[in-house]
């Protein structure tokens, strides 16, 4: 039968239109994080949403429609020449075609806006949700063989959307990893990893595989059914056993943005969307460390790279390899005095407020960027007796100071 002919005859042309409507009205009022930086993993990401959900929900609902057709015809017990694997996929084309179209117009839509080319990398959520379309649209088959499509073809539909749609506002939350709507938007410079998409299709595909096994003609019947069931327990054990010790965000692929780099000793690295600032910021950087070894402190990095590639999860720092959100202190402004701040590196994330605001105001000084750093609490207050201190001593002591005060200041508040 030719392709134009099964869509004409197929359930998936009656429901196009309100799939599109529906469509275009989630893509008209979603608030898109659009960063202007052209992530193409971002837009991707961004793009599906809750389109998840309702793509699902059309392949199972017309799944169950379409068997319901073919067992009312008689078609699905008369049909010898052919298997019943093929008998399946011919019917469910349409239906695939319809839910993948659901969910590649606003992915082709967000990057066309975003101004991005897609990366292999970047379509991995689009390639799990199109499989689970057809993981869907199986299992839907296999619910209609056994009931009537009038009834449970809107309640698969209306199950699935609300299983999928509602995974991320449950506890515990390995819930999110598991039932095919990707559990974050990614942020510059992360990429979904292969391992965080495995869960959605392992636990969706078993239980279709499952369903796919009952079709096989072995007789007798019960071990088909034994072997299905341990299938599909297989799957939803294995599923949760990935999962079961993730939190809110799956495992993600970090620094996944190309970048430009500049120089030796340091070398600095940007993203390529940010790098028209690199000349300038390096330059910034190298005057910033000469500053340093002026005062006594010998900081000697051999990378700086900009932190803004690490996503959600910060990467400490080293003496080697520093990390720093050079885009966004070159877009804030007062470039050398926020860059020489970003130098400081105590070993704790809440050092004793006195300690620092006088280690900052320090590094103020040494670098000639004391206009930038005003203080009127009392902790600035009492931190600027002490820097009266300081700059009466020697060079040597007060680089002393300095460095024994970024692990004093630990020890006090962190």
């Amino acid at each position: 039968m030719k392709l134009s002919t099964r869509i004409r005859g197929s359930g998936a042309l009656r429901v196009l239109p309100f799939a599109l409507v529906l469509v275009f009205f989630y893509y008209g009022t979603n608030d898109y994080a659009d960063d202007g930086l052209g992530h193409a993993p971002t837009a991707v990401s961004d793009a599906l949403g809750m389109i998840y959900g309702f793509a699902y929900a059309v392949a199972s609902g017309l799944g169950v429609w379409e068997s319901g057709r073919l067992r009312a015809t008689g078609l699905w017990r008369l049909a010898p020449g052919r298997s019943r694997f093929r008998v399946a996929g011919s019917a469910l084309l349409p239906v695939l075609l319809l839910s993948w179209l659901m969910l590649v117009l606003p992915v082709a839509a967000a990057l066309l806006v975003s101004g991005v080319p897609p990366t292999p990398a970047s379509l991995l959520p689009l390639l799990m949700a199109l499989l689970l379309c057809a993981a869907h649209a199986s299992i839907g088959f296999g619910v209609g063989l056994r009931t009537p499509p009038l009834i449970t073809a809107p309640l698969m539909s209306v199950f699935v959307l609300i299983l999928v749609t509602f995974s991320w506002t449950v506890e515990p939350t390995w819930v999110r990893h598991l039932f095919g709507q990707y559990p974050t938007t990614l942020m510059f410079g992360e990429r979904a990893s292969v391992l965080s998409l495995v869960p959605h299709l392992s636990l969706t595909g078993g239980i279709a595989a499952a369903l796919w096994l009952l079709w096989l003609p072995w007789r007798p019947v019960l071990p088909r059914v034994a072997v299905a069931l341990v299938a599909s327990l297989a799957a939803v054990a294995g599923s949760w056993a990935m999962v079961r010790t993730w939190d809110f965000n799956p495992p993600l692929v970090t620094a996944s943005a190309p970048v430009r780099c500049a120089g030796e000793e340091p070398r600095v690295c940007m993203p390529r969307v940010t790098a028209s600032r690199l000349p300038e910021t390096r330059a910034e950087l190298v005057s910033v460390l000469a500053d340093f070894r002026v005062a006594g402190v010998a900081y000697a990095p051999d990378v700086i790279t900009d932190s803004m590639n690490d996503g959600r999860f910060p990467v400490s720092s080293t003496e080697s390899r520093w990390h720093i959100p050079l885009t966004a202190i070159a877009n804030r402004g007062n470039s050398r005095y926020q860059l020489a701040l970003a130098s400081v590196r105590f070993t704790c994330g809440r050092p004793d407020p006195v300690t620092r605001h006088a280690v900052r105001a320090w590094v103020a000084r040494v670098t000639g960027e004391e206009i930038g750093h005003r203080g009127t609490t009392s902790s600035a207050r009492r931190a600027e007796r002490e820097i009266d201190r300081v700059n009466a001593l020697p060079r040597e002591q007060q680089a002393q100071w300095f460095r024994e005060s970024l692990a004093e200041g630990c020890g006090k508040g962190g």
